[in-house]
């Protein structure tokens, strides 16, 4: 990605974890390239109650004109990251309009054959 920030809180820092997000952050530039940068938070909850320790992740995609911030947790912090960034991705995605963007390109071509 252009430019991404990663911000762990209460967590050790992990170069897996950090790998995971930028792989997860060029995925979605490669997919919409109008972003203009990406922030992502990964903040560890308190750890009370028996499920584990809940991670919230947060992602910040900034466009021009305008910024989608979307946010989900779960014990297990490859999931929350996947599920916050398909959000992010969805949010992402009404911008571009029909027909722009590699899925919706795809999706035109074959509509109309």
């Amino acid at each position: 990605m252009k430019f991404t920030q990663i911000h762990l809180r209460h967590l050790a820092h992990s170069d897996a974890l950090t790998q995971r997000i930028q792989a997860l952050s060029e995925r979605l530039e490669t997919r919409h390239p109008q972003i203009m940068r990406c922030r992502v938070n990964v903040e560890a909850g308190d750890g009370h109650g028996h499920k584990g320790r809940p991670v919230v992740v947060t992602v910040h995609v900034h466009l021009p004109g305008r910024e989608v911030v979307a946010s989900r947790g779960n014990a297990d912090v490859n999931l929350a990251l996947r599920m916050a960034f398909a959000a992010a991705e969805r949010q992402v995605a009404p911008d571009l309009g029909p027909g722009r963007g590699v899925r919706g390109a795809q999706s035109q071509k074959r509509n109309n054959r």
